[in-house]
């Protein structure tokens, strides 16, 4: 009673975010900045003293610092560029260099994120109400959330699976 089109969508973000956290638990720096291979993608400082996400054209085995970032930085732009002031890019965000930071970044994105799906509308829901230059433009909010949920079940899974292997390494 009183439920909305995109109810079903808003549960399974709600559920893959618990699911990611649980599998969060205890995270430490080491395993956060952890290289799986040479040359991975990962969060490093750069001369201006912020944290940044390495970027290329092709991905070697990101990091779970990289993964997590990517993640919760998405969510941020697409939370502005959906609900709030239609302006930030990637250069405004402050990336964190550690476990700790990372943990409190994802939880600030996606408290904003679910919290402000959970009041989308069915009206709303067939709009575009999201226009960030890096996500679907123009396609219904359903769809942009459809689309969240996807990327959040893959990344999730990503961050998990770097956690396994890095406490099954030789020695």
């Amino acid at each position: 009673m009183g439920g909305t089109r995109l109810d079903g969508l808003n549960a399974q973000l709600q559920t893959s975010w618990f699911m990611l956290w649980a599998g969060l638990e205890g995270l430490s720096d080491d395993e956060y900045l952890w290289e799986p291979a040479p040359g991975s993608w990962t969060v490093r400082v750069h001369p201006d003293a912020r944290w940044r996400r390495d970027a290329g054209e092709s991905p070697v085995v990101p990091t779970i610092a990289w993964r997590m970032c990517t993640l919760a930085g998405t969510q941020v732009l697409r939370y502005d560029w959906t609900f709030g002031g239609h302006r930030l890019q990637w250069h405004d965000i402050d990336l964190p260099g550690s476990a700790a930071g990372a943990m409190a970044f994802l939880e600030r994105a996606s408290v904003a994120w679910i919290q402000a799906c959970a009041g989308v509308d069915d009206a709303e829901a067939d709009k575009p109400l999201c226009e960030w230059p890096g996500g679907p433009q123009g396609r219904p909010f359903g769809e942009t959330l459809w689309w969240t949920n996807r990327e959040l079940i893959a990344a999730g899974a990503e961050i998990t699976l770097l956690r396994d292997l890095f406490r099954s390494r030789p020695g």
